[in-house]
């Protein structure tokens, strides 16, 4: 009687995969699955949780980067605020919330900047939220020293000059980046 959950268990699945990478997946399984299927099922669990769980925003927000940015950018900053908003009889004074706040990390590195390290190469697939500017994080793939920065909606990518070449897929196309170069991409939506 009742279609509740306390946490954004389907939307995992949003979070986790980027948007071509599930398509494939399911579509191997044999189910059809487009833009309209994602939205439909979105809507669909987004009008049924009650966030009772502290990593439930962190998922909303990853999972609705590409396909409700505005809507995307509210769960994150939302989530951000776990610890700080609790009740002050929820366990908070126990400790904070680590695994939020790497989720928290993980939706601004892989479904805003976009930065998705797979098995071939990099990809990189931002979905900058309107609000979002003047970010710069360092990471390291396969060993090498890199740098994502955003500033005034351009985001730039960069390799460490003792680092070898790596390759980038970008806007369906492969490029390598060598070391000490920089590639940038306008995000104006």
């Amino acid at each position: 009687r009742y279609r509740l959950t306390k946490q954004a268990d389907v939307l995992t699945l949003f979070y986790l995969f980027p948007a071509p990478e599930l398509k494939r997946l399911c579509e191997a399984m044999g189910y059809p699955f487009d833009e309209s299927e994602m939205q439909r099922i979105v809507e669909f669990h987004l009008a049924r949780i009650t966030h009772e769980s502290s990593l439930s925003k962190v998922i909303c927000a990853g999972a609705l980067a590409q396909l409700q940015p505005e809507t995307s950018w509210k769960f994150f900053r939302d989530c951000l605020r776990t610890d700080l908003d609790a009740p002050s009889d929820s366990g908070t004074l126990e400790g904070v919330h680590l695994a939020a706040m790497g989720g928290a990390i993980d939706v601004l590195q892989r479904h805003y900047l976009g930065i998705f390290p797979m098995p071939d190469t990099l990809h990189l697939r931002p979905s900058i939220p309107a609000a979002l500017d003047g970010v710069t994080l360092g990471f390291r793939f396969r060993g090498q020293h890199m740098q994502v920065s955003l500033q005034s909606r351009r985001l730039t990518l960069k390799l460490a000059e003792e680092a070898s070449p790596v390759d980038i897929f970008c806007a369906g196309r492969r490029l390598t980046l060598a070391p000490e170069k920089s590639l940038s991409l306008n995000c104006s939506n």
